[in-house]
């Protein structure tokens, strides 16, 4: 049974970090940040088990608080759309969209392109033909 807290490093109630040594002739470093609850570095403990495995207990702080998850998560607050009963409904759909790509993700924002880029070259094609 081993400590996490190593008194070589700073230790912090919110996250840790194990060394591992000479395993199979390799080195392991291990750290964890953004717990979700605090933890008490002096109860917290690993072990090795069977193989390659590793058991890390951690004790928190407040005991009656349940993990719920293991690191905290942001989430971010989802806004809802404005809606404007006088506004014209093409320029509000074009607000809208304007709205999802700047506050989109990477996948998000790729999505949005890929549809206007198609609809413009419908668009375009469509005009052409005689």
């Amino acid at each position: 049974m081993k400590k996490l807290a190593d008194p070589g490093r700073s230790s912090d109630i919110r996250s840790f970090d194990i060394f591992c040594t000479d395993v199979k002739g390799t080195d392991y470093e291990i750290n964890v940040r953004g717990l979700s609850k605090a933890v008490d570095p002096e109860k917290c403990y690993f072990k090795q088990k069977s193989g390659d495995q590793l058991l890390v207990m951690l004790k928190k702080v407040r005991e009656n608080e349940s993990w719920g998850s293991l690191l905290k998560i942001d989430k971010k607050e989802q806004k809802t759309p404005k809606f404007d009963k006088d506004e014209d409904p093409q320029a509000s759909l074009m607000n809208m969209m304007k709205q999802m790509y700047d506050e989109g993700d990477d996948e998000m924002k790729r999505t949005i392109r890929k549809s206007w880029y198609e609809a413009q070259n419908k668009k375009t094609t469509s005009e052409m033909d005689f």
